[in-house]
């Protein structure tokens, strides 16, 4: 499983850059890493919130999965002595230049969530967005964070929904059932494709019940969905309501954001 996520990020970047910002930017260059950000934080305006990246001024910071930098860059800006681990070796190297190319300290080091390569109790903070849920072994990485954190220490967490309305409206009943995809690729295949784009990787969803189980070793955990989109409702798009928009938002949207204190 490893080896498929590495090899589908290692060839990813600059597909994602021409799908989410077309054209203009062939170079990873100070432009280029600016309109990233500008896109994400559009796209995802509650990461900031959730992440509170201002919050970890002077503390250790760990993040899990850099990806393309954006938010390693937001923690190491506001202050934070950051370190960031990825899977991919391309991930690890865009990081980098990002950083140096806006200014930024950090330490960068291709790592797996799994087994982290540092000592217990090393950080304050441990982050990561949308990584853990590649990996069928989440436990022994959601056990690491918690070795590797110190007492009192936290860590934010973004999971697959699996009570959203994106898993169950959009993706097994319109597209796998109604649409009778799951017959033409493959239950998993549609729930993978459906999730991230085509040829994604295996992905695996977590319901707010499953919190409980996964960090039973924490003191404390709460929870937070977001990213509710119209494309989730298929044939009849969001609510006209922004309340009730919200309303759904809050509870089944498609990211399970996780809050746990050690």
């Amino acid at each position: 499983m490893s080896k498929g996520i590495v090899d589908y990020y290692e060839k990813s970047d600059r597909e994602l850059a021409r799908r989410y910002l077309g054209e203009q930017y062939p170079q990873f260059n100070e432009e280029y890493f600016r309109a990233a950000m500008r896109h994400r934080y559009e796209l995802y305006p509650e990461i900031p919130e959730i992440a509170a990246f201002d919050s970890f001024r002077a503390k250790d910071v760990l993040e899990v999965g850099v990806g393309q930098g954006c938010d390693h860059f937001m923690f190491a800006s506001h202050g934070a002595r950051t370190t960031g681990i990825d899977l991919t070796p391309r991930h690890c190297e865009i990081t980098r230049l990002m950083l140096a190319t806006l200014g930024v300290p950090s330490r960068l080091v291709r790592a797996d969530a799994r087994k982290l390569p540092f000592g217990g109790e090393s950080f304050d903070h441990v982050y990561s967005c949308g990584v853990l849920l590649l990996f069928a072994e989440i436990e022994q990485a959601i056990a690491e964070i918690h070795r590797v954190l110190r007492p009192g220490g936290t860590t934010t967490i973004m999971l697959y929904n699996k009570a959203s309305l994106h898993y169950w409206l959009k993706t097994r009943l319109y597209y796998g059932w109604a649409l009778n995809e799951d017959e033409v690729l493959g239950r998993d295949a549609v729930i993978d494709w459906y999730t991230d784009g085509i040829g994604y990787p295996r992905t695996w969803h977590y319901s707010p019940r499953d919190l409980r189980r996964l960090f039973a070793a924490y003191s404390h955990t709460e929870w937070r969905s977001s990213c509710l989109t119209p494309e989730q409702l298929p044939e009849a798009g969001l609510p006209t309501s922004i309340k009730a928009a919200r309303w759904l938002e809050d509870r089944f949207g498609f990211f399970l954001w996780v809050r746990a204190c050690k």
